[in-house]
C-alpha cells in the first residue's frame, strides 16, 4: 500500500535511536560459538525467518517493525550489578562494591545516550526540546485517554501553532521594548528608521531561533506585519510629539512678542519693522534649538499662519508706512508663509520617501533571512532523508545477503522515492514575494493616506 509505504518512510526519517538495554544478562555473547558484540547480538535477534506460515509471520512481524522504523539500533547488556545477597540495598552501595563489568557498561550506556544518540526530532529535522516534548506528551495522553488514536502530524501542527504564536509574541515584544529603550522622542526620521532596522533584525533573529515548523513562513509574515504596524504607529507618535514640542517651543519663544503687543509697544510709528525683527529672532532661536524632531517645519508654518492676523494688525497700525509700503509688506509676508509651507511639505514628503526606502531595505533583509532559513531547513530535510536512504540501502543489502530477494525488491520503490526527495528545492522566492506584497500593502496604505492629507493642505 502506497500510503503505508509513505507513512513508514516518514516515521523512519524521524524515528529516535532504538536502544535495547538487557538487564541481569547471564548468557554468553556468542553466536554459533563465536564471540560477538552486544550490537551483533541484537541484530542476530532481529533476523527474519523464511516462510509464509502464520507462525513465521508472527515471528517476523515485530522484528520487521523494528528494522523498518528504527534506522539506528544499539544494544547494551548489563550483568547483575552485585551479588544476589546485596540486591535489596543496591542503591546504597558504593561504586567499588558493584560488579566492574556492570559499571563499565553503565558508563558506555550513559556516554552513548548523552553524547552520541541523536535528540528527538520531527518531520523536517526539527529538534524537540523539553517544552516541546511536554506539549507532544500531553497531546498524546489526552488523545489516548479520549479513546482515539494519536496522529503525529496533527499533534505536531498543534505544537507548531503554540510555539510559533509564542515566537511571534516574543519577537514583537522584543521589538517594542527595544524601540522604547533606544528611541527618545521626538527624533529625526533617519534616526527612527535606523533604530527600526536594528530592532527589527533582532526581533526576526529571536523569532527564527524560537519558531518551529513554520509552513510557508506564515508566522514570520505575521510578525513582519505586526512589527511594521507598530513602527508606523511610532512614526505617528513621533510626529505628534515633535509637533507638540515645537508648538510649545514657539509659544515660549514668542512670549515677549505677546507682552509687547499687550503693552502697545508695536503701535508707534515704525512698530511693524520692530515686530518683524522680533519675529525673525523667534524663528532664528527656533531653528537653533536641537532635538525638535521631524515636524519642525510644519510647526513653524502653522505658527506663521496663526500669527498672520497679528502681523496684519501691527502692519496696518504703523503710521510710518504708506499704503504702497503696507501692500508690499503684506505680499512679502504671504510669500514667506508660502515658502515655509513648501518647506513643511518637503519635510513631510522626505518622511514618506524614507518609509519607501526602509521598505526596500527590509525587503532585502527579508529575502536574506528567508533564503538562509529555508536553505537551513532544506539541508536538515536532506540530511534526514539521507539517513533514511542509507538505512534502507543497508536493510536492502542485508535482506539480499540473507536470501530475502522479494522483500529487498519491494523496498526499491521506497529507495527511489527517497532519492527523488533529496533533489527537491525550497521555494523561498515565492514566499519572499508574499512577504514583499504584505510590506507594500501596509506601507502603501499608510503613505497614500499621508499623501492625501498633504494634497488637501495645498
Amino acid at each position: 500500500d502506497d500510503d503505508d509505504d509513505d507513512e513508514e518512510l516518514e516515521l523512519l526519517k524521524i524515528s529516535p535511536a532504538f536502544v535495547w538495554a538487557v538487564r541481569d544478562f547471564t548468557l554468553e555473547l556468542k553466536i554459533n560459538g563465536q564471540d560477538v558484540t552486544a550490537d551483533d547480538y541484537l541484530n542476530h535477534g532481529l533476523q527474519l525467518k523464511k516462510g509464509v506460515s502464520k507462525k513465521v509471520m508472527e515471528y517476523n512481524q515485530p522484528r520487521e517493525c523494528i528494522r523498518n522504523y528504527f534506522r539506528s539500533r544499539k544494544c547494551f547488556v548489563f550483568v547483575q550489578p552485585t551479588a544476589s545477597s546485596n540486591l535489596n540495598q543496591v542503591e546504597k552501595l558504593a561504586e567499588s562494591q558493584l560488579d566492574p563489568q556492570f559499571v563499565d557498561v553503565c558508563r558506555a550506556f550513559c556516554q552513548y545516550i548523552y553524547l552520541e544518540s541523536q535528540p528527538k526530532q520531527i518531520k523536517g529535522g526539527h529538534r524537540i526540546n523539553g517544552r516541546k516534548l511536554a506539549i507532544l506528551a500531553q497531546s498524546y495522553v489526552e488523545t489516548i485517554a479520549s479513546g482515539m488514536v494519536p496522529c503525529i502530524e496533527d499533534t505536531v501542527t498543534s505544537m507548531a501553532k503554540i510555539e510559533n504564536t509564542a515566537a511571534v509574541e516574543g519577537g514583537l515584544a522584543h521589538y517594542q521594548q527595544q524601540m522604547e529603550l533606544r528611541v527618545k522622542m521626538p527624533t529625526e526620521t533617519e534616526e527612527l528608521a535606523k533604530m527600526n532596522t536594528l530592532c527589527w533584525k533582532e526581533a526576526i533573529e529571536l523569532f527564527m531561533k524560537n519558531s518551529f515548523n513554520d509552513q510557508d513562513q506564515a508566522y514570520y509574515n505575521q510578525l513582519l506585519v505586526k512589527v511594521q504596524r507598530h513602527y508606523l504607529e511610532l512614526c505617528d507618535k513621533n510626529e505628534a510629539v515633535s509637533m507638540e514640542m515645537c508648538t510649545k517651543l514657539l509659544e515660549t519663544l514668542s512670549t515677549e512678542i505677546g507682552k509687547k503687543l499687550r503693552e502697545g509697544f508695536y503701535t508707534k510709528p515704525g512698530g511693524y519693522e520692530v515686530y518683524k525683527q522680533d519675529r525673525q529672532e523667534v524663528i532664528r532661536q527656533f531653528h537653533s534649538t536641537p532635538g525638535k524632531g521631524n515636524k519642525a517645519e510644519e510647526a513653524l508654518s502653522r505658527f506663521m499662519q496663526q500669527k498672520t492676523p497679528e502681523a496684519d494688525s501691527v502692519l496696518q497700525a504703523d503710521k510710518l508706512l504708506t499704503d504702497t509700503d503696507k501692500k508690499l509688506a503684506a505680499e512679502r509676508q504671504r510669500a514667506a508663509e508660502a515658502e515655509q509651507e513648501a518647506k513643511a511639505q518637503e519635510e513631510a514628503m522626505k518622511s514618506l520617501e524614507k518609509l519607501r526606502e526602509d521598505e526596500k531595505i527590509i525587503h532585502e533583509e527579508n529575502v536574506k533571512y528567508l533564503k538562509l532559513k529555508m536553505e537551513e531547513e532544506r539541508e536538515d530535510l536532506q540530511r534526514e532523508q539521507k539517513l533514511a536512504l542509507d538505512s534502507k540501502l543497508k536493510e536492502q543489502e542485508e535482506l539480499l545477503e540473507k536470501g530475502f530477494a522479494n522483500k529487498a525488491q519491494m523496498m526499491e520503490e521506497q529507495i527511489e522515492l527517497l532519492k527523488k526527495q533529496q533533489d527537491s528545492a525550497s521555494n523561498w522566492e515565492k514566499i519572499a514575494k508574499v512577504t514583499q506584497d504584505l510590506l507594500e500593502t501596509a506601507i502603501g496604505a499608510y503613505t497614500t493616506n499621508r499623501t492625501m492629507k498633504l494634497l488637501a493642505r495645498k
